[in-house]
Formats: C-alpha cells, structure tokens, sequence
C-alpha cells in the first residue's frame, strides 16, 4: 500500500510543478499570454556609449549587448539597430532613431534603450520649456542629443514606445513643452503615484502611447560598473520574466537591492494611452 501511495504521490507532483525558474515561464497555465506576439511589427534601436568623447562609461557596452540578448526575444534580428561608441555619433544615433521610428505600424512597438552618460546643461534663458531652467541630453560619441529633440523625433511615431534609459540626469529625458493647456493628457510618474498635465506639442493622438523608464531623477546620477553593467538595466535583468507585465515587471525590478546600495531611485513614467498591463515587449 505504501509503494502505490508513493507512486500516486509522484504522478501527482507530476502534474502539479510549481514553475520556479523564470525562463521556464512558459510552460505554466499562462501560456498563451506569455506568448511572443508578431515580430514583424517591433524595431529596436539600442545604444551604449562606454567610451565618447566625455569620457569612460564602464559597463554600458555589457549593458546594450544584455538589453540585445532581452530584445532579440521578440523582435526579429533584421530589425535591431546597435550602435556602440564611435558607431553612435549623433547623426548615426538620429538616422537609425528615424528611420526605425517609420517602420513602426500603429499596432507596432518601437524599443529604444540608451546606456552611458548622462548630461544637463547648466541654466539657461534658451531653456524655456524646463521647470528647472535646464535640458538635459544623452552623451553620444562625437556630441549631445537634447531631451527636446528626442520628444520631437518619438511625436512621429504611429505605434507604442519604450525607451529606457541608463544614465545620468535621465528621469525627464522625455521632456515635454511646460506650457500646460485645457485639454492636456495625464502623464502618470508610477513611483509618484501622482498624476500631473503636461503639453503634447505638435503630437499626434496616435503617438501618445509612451513608457519611459529612467536610471535616476533628472538631478541625480545612475551608477554602473565595468563588472555588472548599469544598476538598472542589471536590475531589469534580474528582474525579467516573459509572464509579466509592465508593471509587473517595474514593481519588481525597482525594489531590486542594487538601487538600495547606490540610494540610487528608478523613474517609471507612462505617457499617454500606454497599457502598463501588457506583457512585456509584446
């Protein structure tokens, strides 16, 4: 009796596995939705600037080719661009960001990730539509792209984006005009759980759909190194799993205890029409 119960019970653990690992997500009872949806219609451009003429940024070469190893998942080889150091000048960067952002249909996904260093302009009158005086820019090989141009280029595009940015002074590196108007979208900062209006200047209705995931605040550093990579894109990482959500997945990667180590605190920003309950990168 006691053998057949023993029999039972293995046949029974069987069918009852608890899924652990989560690259083993897929075979649970959510299958279905962990599913890769259709590659065709998803483009990633991904940039990692460990050496530009502002100098080193250890570990952002690690951090674009783990950002690729996560992409390539769901996105088909023919449609990533990666640019690292002296491939991403800033007309390289703003060629490959344009011409990807044209490819993406109105049900399609534009993934943009971005590892090195961060910058902001000290005050300036030319700086009119920041509430702090400043434009803070990405640090690409030859010269800086400004927040502003970055919002430009991403108005022109027809489906979803994603954009994650691993660098310093990176938590508004959206930016949007500050002038506010009746009938402004809501923009939700998820770590404010605050809602607040911001002006879509020359935006289609179409390309309000954004989530921009931050390193740090915009007066505050990310930390990385030669090592691990950045904190957050190591963090993210970690974090990944195919079952989640958006949310899901920021809820779990920002309490990661790298971010504690550094006092170092993750922005998550949803923009417009963008569904946080979507699984990731589909």
């Amino acid at each position: 009796m006691k053998i057949l119960d023993i029999i039972l019970g293995f046949i029974k653990s069987l069918f009852s596995k608890k899924i652990d690992n989560p690259e083993e997500c897929c075979d649970c009872e959510a299958k279905a939705v962990c599913q890769t949806t259709d590659k065709s219609k998803k483009y990633a451009l991904i940039v990692g600037m460990e050496r530009s003429k502002w100098g080193s940024c250890p570990g952002s070469d690690k951090d674009s080719n783990t950002m690729l190893g996560l992409i390539r998942q769901y996105v088909d080889e023919s449609h990533i661009i990666k640019l690292n150091n002296n491939q991403g000048t800033v007309a390289a960067v703003k060629n490959a960001l344009r011409e990807q952002i044209s490819k993406v249909p109105e049900d399609g996904l534009l993934i943009f990730t971005y590892s090195g260093h961060g910058g902001q302009y000290n005050k300036s009158s030319t700086a009119k539509d920041e509430t702090d005086g400043r434009d803070e820019f990405l640090c690409l090989y030859d010269g800086a792209l400004i927040d502003n141009d970055l919002w430009t280029m991403f108005g022109e595009c027809k489906g979803r984006a994603v954009c994650i940015y691993d660098c310093c002074h990176s938590g508004t590196m959206y930016r949007l005009p500050n002038e506010q108007e009746e009938g402004d979208e809501v923009e939700d900062r998820l770590p404010l759980e605050k809602p607040f209006f911001a002006k879509f200047e020359n935006v289609r209705d179409v390309a309000r759909r954004m989530l921009v995931i931050s390193g740090c605040g915009e007066e505050t550093i990310s930390w990385g190194d030669s090592a691990n990579g950045g904190v957050l894109t190591s963090s993210m990482k970690r974090a990944f799993n195919k079952c989640l959500n958006y949310r899901e997945w920021w809820n779990k990667f920002k309490e990661d205890s790298a971010f504690k180590k550094v006092k170092q605190v993750p922005i998550c920003t949803k923009i417009g029409g963008f569904d946080l309950n979507a699984t990731i990168f589909n």
